[in-house]
């Protein structure tokens, strides 16, 4: 008697009842979860838009949510586009105005502070927008505090978009942790205080990025010429030559050193000068020192202050020219009641007629003002045995 053998599976290993069983029922979870997702949605076509890396969808879909007044559904959405949207800084300015609209503003002011760091070209729109939700002072709170990065690009934009309270406040908080701002930055901040008349907070910036200068700043010419702020500026011009001379000097090691090589005499030419700031109504003495080498013109050098606005001259020492060695050159100085912002100039005067152009060298060091004491006024009587009124 023949007995049959079982028939063999064709192929692969014998797969128990039990596992198959396991199989079907994980395979019907997940049908059950993507039918409970579809449900969420108002049609099932809708999920199928959103597609992987599509924040803007996300972003759509939460906008259409809170216009329905779904605002945890639309909250939900707003996390997916956040997550969706990764480091792409316009769809996260997006998300955080939508999160405001939403009362969400702690992720809001998240969103604000990653564009705001990760997004120079729409830092701008972030502060505006922090400012808009938070006051006055919620861009800065996008600062965090010890970064000194974000720090000085909010400074930056201070002055850019010239809010001067808030320069202010940044540049002290950089003072007092000793993280001063590179120098392109402070020079960015002395001229935006120049240009808004505030001169002596201007200085005293000035004075700490430069120190060891009086109410003339280098002016003995041992510092390089800045050009700028406070410190000299140089007036180039034809026929004239301008520069700080090491090998000469009354003191010290460096004088300023002016060649003429054909300068038209008749009019008065302006070769260096310097803002400077004194007291109303007050007195002074202009100091300096000066040598000349064979000038030829009947007129020669002077140095100046006057009123920055008017041109009003309030000083002028005797003319330099001819070949003297170095002399002291001196003027006295009185301040009108009402004025306190000059210019110190080093400056040709022009002669009365017509001379041919002249020639020669200059040099000037030991530039001064010093306040003088008022001048005392006797009267009659008063004045005692002795003593001779002026």
């Amino acid at each position: 008697m023949l007995l049959s053998k079982p028939i063999e599976e064709e192929s692969g290993p014998r797969v128990p009842r039990r596992s198959r069983s396991l199989g079907l029922l994980g395979s019907g979870f997940v049908l059950l979860l993507l039918v409970f997702r579809l449900l969420d949605w108002p049609s099932p076509k809708e999920s199928l838009l959103v597609a992987p890396l599509q924040p803007e969808r996300w972003l759509a879909l939460a906008q259409e949510r809170a216009n329905q007044g779904r605002l945890e559904a639309a909250k939900a959405m707003l996390a997916e586009c956040r997550r969706e949207a990764g480091p792409v800084s316009p769809i996260r300015l997006e998300a955080a105005i939508l999160a405001i609209e939403l009362g969400d503003l702690q992720t809001a002011f998240r969103d604000l502070r990653f564009v705001f760091r990760y997004d120079p070209d729409l830092r701008r729109q972030a502060v505006y927008l922090a400012k808009a939700t938070w006051g006055r002072d919620g861009g800065l709170r996008l600062v965090p505090a010890n970064d000194t990065p974000l720090r000085a690009a909010y400074f930056d934009l201070a002055l850019k978009e010239r809010w001067p309270e808030e320069a202010a406040a940044l540049w002290a908080r950089a003072q007092r942790e000793r993280k001063p701002f590179d120098p392109d930055l402070s020079r960015r901040y002395i001229e935006a205080l120049c240009e808004a008349d505030q001169l002596s907070d201007a200085r005293k910036i000035w004075d700490a990025l430069y120190p060891g200068g009086g109410t003339v700043w280098n002016g003995g010419f041992e510092q390089e010429l800045v050009g700028w702020g406070f410190g000299w500026r140089i007036k180039p011009q034809g026929g004239v030559g301008i520069r700080r001379d090491r090998q000469r000097a009354s003191a010290g090691k460096a004088s300023l050193r002016i060649r003429l090589a054909g300068l038209s005499t008749e009019t008065d030419h302006v070769f260096a000068e310097q803002t400077i700031l004194l007291s109303p109504n007050h007195r002074y003495e202009l100091r300096a020192k000066g040598k000349a080498e064979e000038i030829t013109s009947s007129s020669g050098l002077v140095i100046e202050i006057c009123d920055r606005e008017t041109g009003t001259v309030w000083a002028t020492t005797p003319i330099l020219g001819a070949t003297t060695d170095w002399t002291e050159l001196s003027a006295p100085v009185v301040v009108p009641p009402d004025q306190s912002v000059a210019l110190l100039q080093i400056k040709w005067k022009g002669t009365s007629g017509w001379e041919i152009p002249t020639y020669g060298m200059a040099w000037f060091d030991e530039l001064e003002i010093i306040e003088s004491a008022p001048g005392i006024e006797f009267k009659g009587a008063s004045a005692g045995p002795g003593i001779r009124a002026p």
